[in-house]
């Protein structure tokens, strides 16, 4: 067992995290559930957004996405590999295309009630 206010170190190191506030657990789960849990993304920077999005909402029936500037945002729980092989077969250029996962701190902070949903 480790307590710790690092959390981005337990993220690499646990198999199961418990959250406390206050002295008492709040929430127990393996650290695959949590990231199953957690706002994970994928950022597609392209030219011509609005076809892309509506292209990827049709033929791979991904329901949560959202433009923000010069990207598209994918909050769907899909494999980025199945939306890059989708840009090949569609002959889609691209600039830049990434996965973030949320940090373990946000995590916590949406748990406790201490951070607005992104």
């Amino acid at each position: 067992m480790i307590s710790s206010h690092i959390l981005s170190e337990l993220d690499k190191i646990c198999t199961r995290v418990g959250f406390i506030s206050h002295g008492k657990m709040i929430k127990e789960l393996s650290i695959d559930e949590l990231h199953d849990q957690s706002k994970s993304k994928i950022i597609i920077e392209a030219d011509n957004l609005e076809e892309l999005n509506n292209k990827l909402l049709e033929k791979l029936e991904i329901k949560n996405t959202k433009i923000k500037g010069k990207d598209l945002y994918i909050y769907d729980s899909i494999d980025i590999n199945d939306v890059m092989k989708f840009l090949v077969e569609e002959n889609i250029k691209i600039k830049n295309i990434s996965r973030v996962e949320e940090a373990l701190e946000n995590y916590y902070m949406k748990l406790i009630g201490g951070a607005k949903n992104d």
